[in-house]
C-alpha cells in the first residue's frame, strides 16, 4: 500500500494520494525550467543536472526516514 493509506483513512487516502500525484506533476513541470534557468549560467547542463541530482537524493533520504518512522510506529 501507499504511504497515504499507512497514515490516513478514506478520503484523508484520497486526498494524500491527488497531493503526492500534485507534487509530481509540479516537478515534471518545473524540473525542465530550473535546468534552462541553470544552463543559461556558467556550468552550462552539468549545473542543471547537478541541482536535479541534490533533488532526487533529498527525496531518497527522506524516504528512507519515512519508512523508519513506519516501522517504529507499528
Amino acid at each position: 500500500m501507499g504511504a497515504a493509506f499507512c497514515f490516513f483513512s478514506g478520503s484523508a487516502a484520497a486526498g494524500g494520494i491527488a497531493f503526492i500525484i500534485s507534487l509530481g506533476n509540479l516537478g515534471a513541470f518545473v524540473g525542465p525550467f530550473v535546468i534552462g534557468y541553470l544552463r543559461s549560467h556558467p556550468g552550462g547542463f552539468s549545473t542543471g543536472l547537478y541541482a536535479l541530482a541534490i533533488m532526487g537524493l533529498a527525496a531518497t533520504v527522506m524516504l528512507i526516514f519515512l519508512l523508519r518512522l513506519l516501522r517504529q510506529t507499528r
